[in-house]
């Protein structure tokens, strides 16, 4: 199912607090299981800090794609040039280093 309300959009510095609360919440959901809970902890404080996530809307490498819905964000794709392609796919190769949908949109075509 394609939601035909949500919005997306290139992220801009001034998303920086919406994106980082929803990658906090969104990445510790995905590996709270796998990573031991302060080692969780340091890499959102670190990953996640709204002043990490400003430097990283604002670096030119590096490409944020947000959904909204109702004008939240709920999902987003943070994608940038890989440090060693593979060689099949050239010098401009871009890796797509995260893709998050909120849980209370999973299931509504949000991700696609």
């Amino acid at each position: 199912m394609v939601q035909s309300d949500l919005i997306l959009r290139r992220g801009t510095s001034a998303d920086a607090e919406p994106l980082a609360a929803l990658g906090r919440e969104t990445f510790a959901l995905a590996y709270r299981i796998v990573i031991p809970p302060a080692d969780l902890a340091a890499y959102l404080n670190r990953a996640f800090h709204i002043d990490q996530v400003r430097r990283e809307l604002d670096d030119p490498g590096i490409k944020y794609f947000l959904a909204l819905h109702e004008g939240a964000v709920c999902g987003y794709a943070k994608l940038g040039a890989t440090a060693s392609p593979a060689p099949e796919f050239g010098p401009r190769a871009v890796e797509l280093a995260r893709l998050y949908v909120a849980p209370r949109r999973i299931g509504t075509g949000t991700g696609t």
